[in-house]
């Protein structure tokens, strides 16, 4: 299959294979796996899997119904099976599987036993029924980080797939990815506890999180930090990986556990929480994240106040509410009064387009509409470096335990309110910061 690359062997290999084969034999019905990238899962699951059930199990009436968040990817792997397939060393020991002539086309080749392989996109609806579901990756990276796709997949995970099995009593579902969000796909089988045997495979082991399953199946590393599969990603290359990835991505795709240890993206002790501010701010910054609804499940009002001083930031107030229009417009002229900002920064969306032109037309401020468009993760990346290096402080205040915690929770908070209007005045300070090229030492703002 691969010709060109060495076969290196490794005992998550036959981890998979064995939990593969109580699938085949009925001891498993519906498995989730999680391993990193780069560990033969698409070949073990997608490819070598149903062509062993179908020559050296001779079971060649089973029906696969193969997805990807791609269909190319799933057809990569339709290829590469029906390759594996019209070989001369698997026909030559497994000939009763042949495939038909009018059927054997890359999405869907069928063989003379009735038993048929298609391949799909995970999201997309396919009239064929299956005695085996196989989702590889259903998700991309890009796909976690929009919550618009992540909810369609997961409502076509949810009422779509179960309906395309064969027999509900005895067909299988088979989810092997690497692990992008909270409420990705294994998110959702976990959280949900929808009865998959679950296989999970770290990069690097964690004692406190060892895989056992219902197969008599233990990880068998002993020490935290042993790696998974060091024949092929050694070390240097894993430390590599992480550096490249970042703790947020490395929690996912290497550690198979979306939240990091400490928190989300922000981690707590990153946040440098002080009792006395420092006096005469060079530059004031108030950032605005506005709703106008104050139901119980809308958004809040979030404004929050920052000083800047030798290119260090101190958030000072905080305002968060649910306000309707006139009490939250009463509410910014009042805190600009008590605060004289150099800039008040309020997103442009609907609910904030209003309190523009009402602060442009009845005050004197320095108004300035912020059009965000990029997602709010990328946002929050964005301005890590800024917690990371400890440029970020913060008021002991009543408020700061609230603030805290939706920070670093985010993405995972119900709300993130205090996020927008984070990032909005983090990123003014950098891009303020970068544009006038200054060192560490000298202070932008006094200029």
């Amino acid at each position: 299959m691969e010709p060109s690359n060495e076969y290196i062997h490794g005992w998550h290999i036959d981890a998979i294979c064995e939990h593969l084969q109580a699938v085949t034999a009925g001891e498993i019905q519906n498995l989730l796996i999680n391993v990193p990238p780069g560990m033969l899962k698409s070949l073990l699951v997608g490819v070598f899997w149903p062509c062993w059930e179908w020559g050296v199990k001779k079971l060649p009436h089973l029906r696969y119904i193969c997805a990807s968040h791609s269909q190319t990817l799933a057809i990569r792997d339709n290829i590469k099976a029906r390759r594996l397939i019209m070989s001369d060393w698997y026909q030559d020991r497994f000939t009763h599987v042949r495939l038909t002539a009018d059927q054997k086309a890359k999405i869907k080749f069928e063989n003379t036993c009735l038993g048929f392989r298609e391949a799909i996109a995970a999201g997309s609806i396919t009239g064929s029924r299956g005695d085996r579901v196989i989702l590889d990756d259903p998700l991309s990276v890009e796909d976690a980080y929009s919550e618009t796709v992540r909810k369609s997949k997961e409502l076509w995970f949810q009422e779509a797939v179960p309906t395309r099995l064969n027999d509900i009593t005895k067909s299988s579902i088979v989810v092997v990815m690497q692990r992008l969000h909270d409420r990705d796909t294994s998110g959702i089988i976990l959280e949900d506890k929808l009865g998959y045997e679950h296989l999970c495979l770290p990069m690097e082991f964690d004692a406190k999180r060892r895989c056992k399953t219902v197969i008599g199946f233990s990880d068998p590393r002993i020490g935290d930090g042993d790696l998974l599969f060091p024949e092929r990603v050694p070390r240097e290359a894993v430390n590599k990986l992480k550096r490249d990835l970042g703790e947020y991505a490395t929690a996912g795709q290497l550690q198979q556990s979306p939240v990091p240890r400490g928190g989300g993206i922000i981690k707590r002790d990153w946040i440098q929480v002080i009792d006395v501010l420092p006096q005469n701010f060079t530059y004031i910054i108030q950032s605005y994240d506005t709703a106008f609804k104050t139901g119980q499940s809308n958004d809040y009002s979030v404004g929050t106040t920052w000083g800047i001083l030798n290119n260090e930031i101190y958030l000072i107030d905080r305002l968060k509410g649910k306000y309707e229009y006139p009490e939250l417009l009463e509410l910014v002229k009042r805190s600009a009064e008590k605060h004289a900002p150099h800039i008040i920064l309020i997103e442009d969306k609907a609910s904030g387009q209003s309190l523009i032109q009402s602060l442009k037309r009845e005050t004197k401020l320095s108004i300035k509409a912020v059009k965000v468009d990029t997602d709010k993760i990328v946002r929050v990346h964005a301005i890590t470096i800024l917690f990371e290096h400890g440029r970020v402080f913060m008021k002991n205040s009543p408020w700061s335990e609230d603030y805290v915690n939706v920070l670093t929770k985010f993405p995972y908070a119900s709300h993130d309110d205090d996020v927008d209007s984070t990032t909005m005045a983090l990123s003014y300070f950098a891009k303020l910061k970068n544009s006038f090229n200054i060192s560490n030492n000298q202070d932008v703002f006094s200029r």
